[in-house]
């Protein structure tokens, strides 16, 4: 699918949707001991990311880390698993309603994402505009342009070779030092031209 024009972005979500379930088919009897193994993981992840680059219409260079965030699509491994411990409780627990069980166990896997999102040293400079993945999962309906996803992305590399002539910058830890006069917050006005007002959202 390309960048600019072709489907929109329900259609580009829904078929992530049916690869999920593909990838995913009959993963509470597997997930355990499918995902012990990093390269399983690695398997997943990466499936997973060539869809995720298509739904959010990004360069193929933006990582996994960072698509899967701004897709809003569960890492694979985790929604694995997800899917193992709801089948478990519901198998034990036959008075609590199906829909609250689904409910915490996501509450879990969010947690256990946003936990991977803090450590990944992949997609740091997406992270400063996007540390809270459970608050992006419940923003406003948003349609990803291909503008937008490089605001996030790519913009924010071309100004890091911008910054990284200011001293005041650490280039390397990706890092605001206190000597900055430069601050995220000025990254965002001028980069605002790539946003639509109603995009303003994901920039605070």
């Amino acid at each position: 699918m390309p960048n600019i024009g072709g489907p929109s972005q329900s259609k580009r979500a829904l078929l992530g949707t049916v690869v999920n379930s593909k990838m995913l088919y009959a993963s509470p009897t597997w997930a355990v001991r499918g995902t012990k193994t990093a390269k399983n993981r690695a398997e997943l992840a990466r499936a997973q990311r060539t869809v995720a680059l298509r739904i959010t219409r990004a360069y193929r260079t933006v990582s996994g880390d960072a698509s899967s965030v701004l897709a809003s699509m569960l890492p694979a491994d985790l929604l694995a698993t997800e899917r193992a411990r709801v089948r478990v409780r519901l198998d034990d627990q036959t008075d609590v309603a199906p829909s609250t069980v689904k409910n915490q166990e996501r509450i879990i896997s969010i947690a256990a994402w946003q936990a991977r999102w803090d450590q990944s040293d992949k997609g740091r400079w997406t992270y400063q505009l996007l540390p809270d993945v459970g608050r992006w999962l419940t923003k406003p309906p948003l349609t990803l342009t291909f503008r937008l996803t490089q605001g996030f992305n790519t913009c924010v590399y071309e100004w890091q070779g911008y910054v990284t002539k200011n001293p005041g910058w650490s280039p390397i830890q990706e890092q605001v030092t206190p000597a900055s006069a430069y601050t995220q917050n000025k990254f965002i006005t001028e980069c605002t031209h790539l946003v639509t007002p109603s995009h303003a959202y994901c920039f605070i």
